[in-house]
């Protein structure tokens, strides 16, 4: 393994790790909900994204990556790790992987959540821009347009219905001062 490799493989196990560190509250109830079903959406666009990328690379459709644009790609890779780590260590005990809403949620207003309503989706996708590019160029940014983006504004859409369902007023005014993903951007 190259320096890039070991890299890559680091990155991977802290982004892994997150899922042992933050597990989020449970989900109490037996049948899958709209929301739950969005979850598991993203989670399937995850998956079906990187065995296309693996399959890209592996069967060498991808012309040779430079070396700036595969260190280019670890960076943007780590950047949306941080920023997935960040967004919970913020959220603390109101993360959930499945989204809980109650009248008495208390919305967060700082670190991440200060410009941006959905960081997590943010880092999301900027951690699948830097896995696709790095795993098969240019060609696995296509995945997560096509795959990534679209099942993340589905569930996006869910999520603040049902905010605004249960915090009214609050929650529009809260929304108001912020951007969807990307400050300036959406």
């Amino acid at each position: 393994m190259n320096i890039e490799e070991w890299f890559f493989f680091c990155l991977s196990l802290i982004w892994l790790l997150e899922f042992v560190l933050f597990r989020g509250a449970r989900h109490s109830g037996d049948s899958l909900s709209i929301e739950q079903k969005s979850y598991y959406l993203i989670l399937l666009s995850i998956i079906a994204t990187v065995i296309g990328c693996l399959i890209i690379r592996e069967t060498s459709f991808v012309i040779h990556t430079p070396l700036f644009i595969t260190w280019l790609s670890l960076f943007i890779y780590g950047t949306g790790i941080f920023l997935r780590y960040w967004s919970m260590l913020t959220l603390k005990h109101e993360f959930t992987r499945h989204v809980q809403v109650s009248a008495d949620k208390k919305l967060v207003s700082h670190g991440p959540y200060r410009s941006m309503r959905h960081p997590l989706y943010t880092a999301l996708i900027v951690c699948m821009v830097g896995l696709s590019c790095y795993l098969a160029s240019w060609v696995g940014l296509l995945f997560t347009l096509l795959l990534i983006i679209p099942s993340i504004v589905i569930r996006i859409k869910l999520e603040e219905a049902m905010l605004t369902e249960a915090l009214g007023e609050t929650y529009d005014e809260w929304k108001r001062q912020r951007w969807i993903l990307m400050p300036w951007i959406y």
